[in-house]
């Protein structure tokens, strides 16, 4: 018994593959033929654009190669396609529903980056936070700390130490000072929040676990090439409502897509205000 696959392919589809290179009977035009498949053709100049400047002729003939190859497949499924489709499916529909989608959706991006304003202050963070906050409890236990990593040849080490274990405004001060100074991996803000995985992983392996971070309230660690620093200023657990420093991306977000939704409405509004003052709009 022949192949079912085979038969379909001898039946539906009939594929001309020309020899591209060096066969002047296949040209229409004045463009070359290189497939076709049941009345659908691929030219040579549906290629324009897809082989660099420069390339051999045997690496060009290659690509082209591989594109008529693939092109023919995706033909003859398109073929058996459009044998096939429904008798209740509107193509042409579809089509032009996605047409449109296609044309708002470009209109909309448009429409957002000339007139959406995209600052948010910390006032409006603020206001959205306290009128949602219970919406926003922790799934994990988050760390609020100080963390540097400073390389081992950084001068003035003993005055980091010093500063490190006063932890005063001032010796913060002279910190984020040399961080900036040296370059060094620093967070000295006690406003940023951290889960407790996240902070465990900026460690040399099998120096810190999660239990240490939670626990301590001081630690210091060295490896070869680092001097490690930590100081925890608070911590939460799982459950309890977020902090704002650690969900303001989150409602920054929210607050943006809020703007881009009564953008849109507002947009739509005057124009649907403009075409009835026009007599554009017609209703039977």
């Amino acid at each position: 018994m022949k192949n079912p696959s085979l038969l379909l392919f001898g039946l539906l589809v009939s594929v001309l593959f020309f020899g591209w290179g060096c066969n002047n009977g296949n040209l229409q035009g004045g463009d070359r033929l290189l497939a076709e498949v049941s009345g659908k053709s691929l030219f040579l100049s549906d290629m324009e654009g897809m082989i660099p400047e420069g390339m051999s002729a045997e690496d060009s003939t290659l690509i082209i190669d591989a594109y008529v190859n693939r092109w023919i497949r995706d033909a003859i499924l398109l073929v058996e396609a459009e044998r096939n489709v429904p008798a209740d499916l509107d193509i042409n529909k579809l089509v032009e529903d996605y047409r449109s989608s296609l044309l708002l959706d470009n209109y909309k991006k448009a429409l957002m980056e000339e007139s959406l304003d995209s600052t948010v202050t910390s006032e409006e963070l603020q206001a959205f936070y306290d009128n949602h906050r219970e919406g926003y409890y922790l799934e994990n236990d988050i760390i609020s700390a100080y963390f540097m990593i400073i390389p081992r040849n950084t001068p003035d080490i003993g005055k980091v130490r010093s500063w490190w274990s006063n932890m005063s405004p001032e010796s913060l001060l002279e910190l984020r000072s040399y961080c900036t100074n040296n370059g060094t991996h620093c967070f000295l803000d006690e406003n940023s929040w951290f889960s407790v995985e996240e902070l465990a992983a900026q460690w040399p392996r099998g120096t810190v676990n999660d239990r240490d971070l939670w626990n301590e309230k001081d630690l210091q660690r060295q490896d070869d090439e680092f001097f490690y620093f930590y100081y925890r200023v608070d911590k939460m657990t799982s459950g309890e409502i977020a902090p704002m420093e650690y969900v303001e991306d989150q409602i920054k977000r929210l607050i943006l897509h809020q703007r881009k939704i009564r953008l849109v409405e507002e947009t739509q509004d005057k124009m649907y205000e403009r075409a009835l003052r026009n007599k554009a709009v017609r209703v039977y």
